[in-house]
């Protein structure tokens, strides 16, 4: 009896200190992703909006809701791709529909370093956590809609808003 009284002990000590980990975790990735905001806002935010309409570049909650798409929400892979991405666009790497790029053409690189260039990736990711509408086209039928058209002329989105299309 003598030796069964440690297990249980062992068991608490292991899972808070896995809690503990988990809190770290998550400290440290609200850090990353509140100096990848900052990054956006600073240099991102020249081309691209957060929500639509799009400015210059589509915007981020779509590109976030399409990395999670084509990564089937794993994270690490879409953060990987995204940078990647930023260092060096190009055409046949692009994970956005062939319209974005036909829309907008490819962005310039960013020649940041990899930490900070992480960093915006991962603001990106959040853009979309939670997001009710990952379903279909991760989201890209709501921006088909609003963002492209809306974005092309005053008559276009006047004949949306009727409903004529």
């Amino acid at each position: 009896m003598r030796s069964t009284w440690y297990l249980p002990t062992l068991a608490v000590a292991l899972l808070s200190g896995s809690s503990a980990a988990g809190a770290q975790g998550s400290s440290a990735d609200t850090a990353l992703v509140a100096q990848g905001k900052q990054l956006v806002t600073t240099v991102c935010a020249a081309c691209h909006t957060e929500q639509p309409p799009p400015k210059l570049a589509p915007p981020l909650a779509h590109v976030s809701r399409r990395y999670r798409m084509q990564h089937n929400g794993d994270r690490e892979q879409a953060l990987a791709r995204i940078v990647a991405w930023i260092k060096a666009p190009a055409k046949e790497k692009s994970l956005m529909p062939a319209m974005a790029i036909e829309r907008f053409g490819l962005m310039a690189p960013l020649p940041l370093p990899d930490d900070q260039l992480r960093a915006a990736a991962a603001y990106v990711w959040s853009l979309s956590e939670g997001d009710s509408t990952m379903r279909g086209m991760g989201g890209m039928e709501v921006w088909g809609r609003q963002g492209w058209h809306a974005a092309r002329s005053p008559r276009a989105r006047h004949v949306e808003d009727e409903g004529h299309h």
